[in-house]
Parts: structure tokens; sequence; C-alpha cells
């Protein structure tokens, strides 16, 4: 065979091949065809789809009724353009996809409650029902994370000072999920706080006060108790020190005042760690409400940590009567 011949079967070859690739790309067209066909089928409005002006109406969440397809934000011209190529995929939205088991304050015993949230179920639930409004998801579709998980979590946070992943596993959510619980619900509590913490200073409740300690303990003329308590808190950077506790971890030393009802009275948490029960109470606003001639009448019981004033008692520290030693207990 010599070389023209050697060419004229190289160009046959060549030939049959394009003509198969050309008849693949006919069948690839007419099945592209036919799922277009398919779709414009599935998409063409029904009768109770259509506006007067023979608009199509869309749905709250704005995307075309019987097409799954995926919340996108979209702010232009072809950001709309591929909305519609995800409008048009379909199974965006896998209709079976399984979501991690989540678990709140109502799958825990009392228990569980107290030890993981540091609160009883009957408050929990009270502060659901508080920050519903505030707290409830609007969306309609997805899977909304309910009141009493995204309360579950923010406390959870708050009781053990730990990581925001570490809260996440345990309530089944993911990292950023619970991030977004945890500013919600902070931002709800915060927006009550002048509601929720209060110290009334009339006689009337200086009068109930007393009362109820009276009924709890049998001692006369008690306003408030007062205590201070360690929060675990990441120190900002250059200032560690400061912030280390004498259990040796970084925290917030929070100064909190209560009546009988375990209501907040007042909250001081602005001091580090470092500081003295003894100092924040110094630097707090509670000498300013026992100071005449506007002041309330009677006492705050502390511990030990905290100096005896005119308006403030601590225990006996060395009880020599059996009266002493009853007070001191």
């Amino acid at each position: 065979m010599d070389l023209a011949q050697e060419e004229d079967a190289a160009q046959v070859i060549v030939k049959e091949e394009t003509v198969e690739t050309l008849d693949r790309l006919k069948v690839h067209k007419e099945e592209a065809l036919d799922r277009l066909a398919v779709l414009k089928v599935d998409m063409s409005p029904g009768p109770d789809e259509m506006r007067p002006d023979g608009k199509m109406k869309r749905d709250d969440v704005g995307l075309v009724p019987g097409v799954i397809t995926r919340r996108r934000n979209f702010t232009n011209v072809g950001s709309r353009a591929r909305e519609s190529r995800w409008q048009s995929r379909p199974g965006a939205y896998p209709a079976g996809r399984a979501l991690r088991p989540r678990l709140s304050y109502l799958q825990l015993s009392e228990r569980q409650c107290r030890r993981s949230l540091r609160l009883s179920g009957e408050t929990v639930t009270f502060l659901c029902e508080m920050l519903a409004v505030d707290v409830s998801s609007y969306c309609i579709g997805g899977h909304p994370m309910p009141v009493a998980l995204k309360v579950t979590i923010a406390l959870n946070f708050y009781a053990s000072g730990s990581f925001q992943a570490s809260v996440a596993d345990l309530c089944g959510v993911s990292q950023s999920a619970a991030h977004h619980c945890i500013k919600v619900v902070t931002d709800a509590l915060f927006q009550r706080a002048n509601h929720l913490i209060t110290s009334k200073t009339d006689n009337t409740s200086q009068a109930e006060r007393a009362r109820g300690f009276s009924t709890v303990s049998g001692f006369p003329m008690v306003q408030s108790v007062i205590y201070c308590t360690h929060v675990a808190h990441r120190a900002p950077a250059g200032q560690s020190g400061a912030f280390i506790n004498h259990k040796r971890y970084h925290s917030m030393n929070v100064q909190l005042v209560c009546d009988h009802r375990k209501r907040i009275m007042q909250v001081c948490a602005r001091y580090p760690g470092s500081c003295h029960d003894a100092f924040i109470l110094r630097n707090s606003q509670v000498p300013a409400l026992f100071s005449p001639p506007d002041g309330m009448e009677g006492w705050i019981l502390g511990d030990r940590g905290y100096p005896l004033k005119t308006w403030l008692m601590t225990p006996v520290r060395n009880p020599w009567s059996h009266a002493e030693e009853g007070a001191a207990q």
C-alpha cells in the first residue's frame, strides 16, 4: 500500500468517527429536549397559581411551586439566571435526608436538667414561654429548631463554660447553629434584664422580704443574701493574669444579691476572677441601697468572705455559746 492509499484510509476512519460522534450528540440532544419538556409540564401553573393580572403566583419562600430547590440569595440578573438553573435541578434537597437526633431539656430528667443547665425543668419551661416570641423560627421550609432546643443550648453553654462545638455535639446540632441559638437567647434575655432584675426599696417590698426570710429561716429583718460566684471566661490577650482565680482557671467574679424567693435583685459582673469578694462589694451599688436616709432597713446575709457592716451580717468566726454556734451554722 502506497502513501496515497494510507491517507485515504485514514480519512475514511476519521469520517466514520465523526459520524458516530454526531449521532451520539443527537441522541443526547433528544434526551435533553425530553427532560426539558417534562420540566415545563411540571412547572406549568395551574388555575390556582395564576394571579388576576395573568402572572404566576409564588409561595411564601419565593420558589416556583412543584419544584424542589435550594434557598439561595440572589441580587442581580445573573444571579436570577443561576437561580433558575438551581430550581430546575431535580432532587436538590433529598426527600429522605437524615437529621441527627436533637436533645433538649424535655428529654432530660430533673436531675440531669439541674446538672447540665443549673436550673429546674419548671424554670426552663418558664424561660421558653417568656422568650417564645423572640426566639421562635418563622421560616416555612427546612427544619427549624424549636424554642426548647434553642434555650437548652444557650443554658448549657452558660452553665458549662465550654466551647460552642462541645455544646453543639451534646444537643445534636452544628457549631454555627449553636452560635446562632446562644446569640438569639442572650439578646432576648438582655432585653428583659431591667424587668427581671429589680431591687424595690419601698416599705411594702421591704416588709414582704423581711417576712419571707423570717418564714424560711427564722432570721428577722433580713432583706437579701449576697454571694459571689466564678463564671469561666476566656481572658483577653495581655490580661490573662488578672482573670486567674484562686482555683487556677480564668473567670469573672460575679456578685449576686437575691431575695427570699431566689429572685435576683442586683448583679455586678465587671471584675475579673482575681478580685476579692469584699473588693467587689465595696465598688458595687449595694452599699448605696442601705445608705441613709432613703436606704433599706435591715441586713444582708453574706459568707465569711465579706466584712462585717451595720447592714451586712456574716457568720460568727469563733462561736462560744450555743446560740452563736446555731448562728454560725
